[in-house]
C-alpha cells in the first residue's frame, strides 16, 4: 500500500489544527485516494504556520508543479548539502522510470535531512 510521508486564518489551517501537528512531527498518509492532495495541503498549512516541511513518498507520486513547493531535490541525496531551512515545503526524491513521476528516498537519508531542514 502506498504511503506518503510528511514531516511536520482558521480555515486555511483546518487540517493542521485538527491533527494538532507541530514542528518535528512525522505524518504517514495511507489509503485508496487523496493521499498526495492531503499531503500537500498539510505541507502548505505547516509552511503558512512558519514551519519547514519535508515531503517524500514510500512509493511513487507525480513530480509536483513548481508552485507546490519551495525547493526540490530529485538527486536521491535528500538535501545532503543543505544547511538549515526557512519555512517552506522541501520535496525529496528520485526520478522514476515513468516520466513525470518520482520515487521516495531511502529511509537512511531521511533522518539526516530532517536534522538539517527541520
Amino acid at each position: 500500500m502506498e504511503q506518503n510521508f510528511l514531516v511536520i486564518s482558521s480555515m486555511t489551517r483546518l487540517f493542521f489544527k485538527v491533527f494538532r501537528l507541530k514542528q518535528g512531527d512525522v505524518v504517514s498518509i495511507i489509503g485508496a485516494g487523496g493521499k498526495t492532495s492531503l499531503m500537500y495541503r498539510l505541507a502548505a498549512e505547516a509552511r503558512d504556520a512558519g514551519l519547514a516541511v519535508l515531503v517524500t513518498t514510500s512509493t511513487r507520486i507525480f513530480i509536483p508543479q513548481p508552485e507546490m513547493y519551495d525547493a526540490i531535490d530529485l538527486s536521491g541525496s535528500a538535501f545532503a548539502h543543505a544547511q538549515t531551512a526557512s519555512a517552506g515545503i522541501y520535496v525529496a526524491g528520485m526520478p522514476d522510470a515513468d516520466e513525470g513521476k518520482m520515487r521516495g528516498v531511502h529511509e537512511s537519508k531521511l533522518s539526516g535531512c530532517m536534522k538539517r531542514l527541520i
